[in-house]
């Protein structure tokens, strides 16, 4: 799956044109990210539950957001497609996720041994009520989360849109990231060491954050860098 190029791009290429094949593209890559977060929250092998627990989680979804508005809005600087195209892509992912996890437990609900008491319908009518309490719930989550995803994505384009600059705007736009994800770890991490600790998972959330951590410190000293950079050809 290739981004499409903008070669000429005011000249050849209508917006219409380009939303359309943009938000195509972030349907199908969002599509893709809810299935294999769905993928990775069903694996019992340890260390795949602690990436599920970061890729899995909001600082996941909106890391990959705002990863995705960045590279769409560095391919053709606008920040409505940029915008339009993260939050197709969360609503994407979004409704993959629910499809998928809802199609599973369909699945498993047709393995399962029918209860020993009567129920209203024979033996299949429990797979009946299970699967209209399972969709419902599904139903009701995914219009949730939709509704967020379109809100969020709109917001990680418009702020991504700033990532560009050279000035104070495009550092912070640019350290939204990781200082996200740096929060969003410490909580989660919090919450964790709370309860009864998962190793995979308290392993996950220390390696994110300091990833974080990383990301936002070498941000900050290339800006130094560039400041002093500047200040000395002035100054020469």
């Amino acid at each position: 799956m290739t981004i499409p190029a903008a070669p000429d791009l005011d000249r050849h290429v209508t917006l219409p044109a380009l939303l359309f094949r943009c938000l195509l593209v972030s349907a199908c890559a969002g599509w893709a990210f809810g299935a294999v977060t769905v993928a990775l929250n069903m694996a019992s092998w340890g260390p795949l539950t602690g990436v599920a627990a970061v890729v899995g989680g909001a600082a996941g979804w909106a890391g990959a957001g705002w990863g995705w508005a960045y590279v769409i809005g560095r391919r053709y600087g606008r920040w409505p497609v940029s915008a339009a195209a993260a939050a197709v892509f969360l609503l994407a992912a979004s409704m993959a996720y629910y499809s998928v996890e809802a199609a599973w437990s369909l699945v498993r609900l047709r393995t399962m041994e029918p209860p020993a008491y009567p129920v209203p319908g024979g033996d299949l009518g429990y797979l009946d009520a299970s699967w209209v309490e399972l969709m419902a719930g599904a139903t009701g989550e995914l219009v949730l989360w939709g509704t967020v995803s379109v809100l969020a994505g709109v917001a990680l384009g418009v702020v991504t849109s700033a990532a560009r600059r050279s000035g104070v705007m495009g550092l912070l736009s640019r350290l939204t990231l990781p200082v996200g994800v740096l929060l969003w770890s410490g909580v989660l991490l919090h919450f964790e060491l709370g309860i009864q600790p998962r190793p995979a998972v308290v392993t996950a959330h220390v390696l994110a954050g300091l990833m974080a951590l990383g990301a936002a410190v070498v941000l900050l000293q290339r800006k130094r860098t560039a400041v002093q950079h500047r200040r000395t050809m002035f100054e020469g």
